[in-house]
């Protein structure tokens, strides 16, 4: 897969980089809140009342619960890994594995969101109004619009042949 370069590599590297923060910090308390500090708590719990954010709120579904155990477990190592790959400005290309595995998370993430996003926007419309829905789907859209465009980068980029190609020329 041929390295992303410029503004793009930039917006992919500030996305995985952002996330490990997010995981850490916001969504891994829906599995392991006990284990977090008062203040992070706090922090959650003023962040989804403002917004009525209906996943970060207590109690947490199991649905729910069931996809961040996955970001823990998949998720969060391929961020490391990520961060790594695309803060490389001097790659020309990645290696094969990690066009596969980003193929792999980019389609698994963007398939979970969908019912992320749902449940955003289709509601119960008298628990928040439109204008506050739309405000936390646009705070989780970057999380299914980055996965699902590093998929389609990666599952659609013939960089290696074109690579042999032009040294072989």
């Amino acid at each position: 897969m041929r390295a992303l370069k410029g503004g793009i590599r930039v917006a992919f590297h500030l996305f995985f980089a952002s996330h490990i923060i997010f995981t850490l910090i916001c969504d891994l308390q829906a599995i392991l809140k006990p284990w977090y500090p008062q203040f992070l708590q706090d922090l959650v719990t003023r962040y989804a009342a403002l917004v009525v954010d209906p996943h970060m709120s207590e109690p947490f579904e199991l649905w729910f619960q069931s996809i961040v155990l996955f970001e823990l477990i998949f998720q969060l190592p391929y961020f490391f890994v990520a961060v790594h790959m695309f803060g490389d400005n001097n790659r020309i290309t990645y290696p094969r594995w990690f066009q596969m595995i980003s193929i792999v998370y980019g389609s698994h993430t963007a398939t979970t969101l969908i019912p992320l996003l749902s449940v955003i926007l289709f509601r119960d419309k008298t628990v928040a109004p439109l204008e506050l829905r739309f405000v936390v789907f646009l705070i989780y859209l970057p999380y299914f619009v980055f996965p699902a465009w590093l998929a389609w980068i990666a599952a659609t980029d013939k960089g290696d042949q074109e690579v042999v190609k032009s040294k072989t020329r």
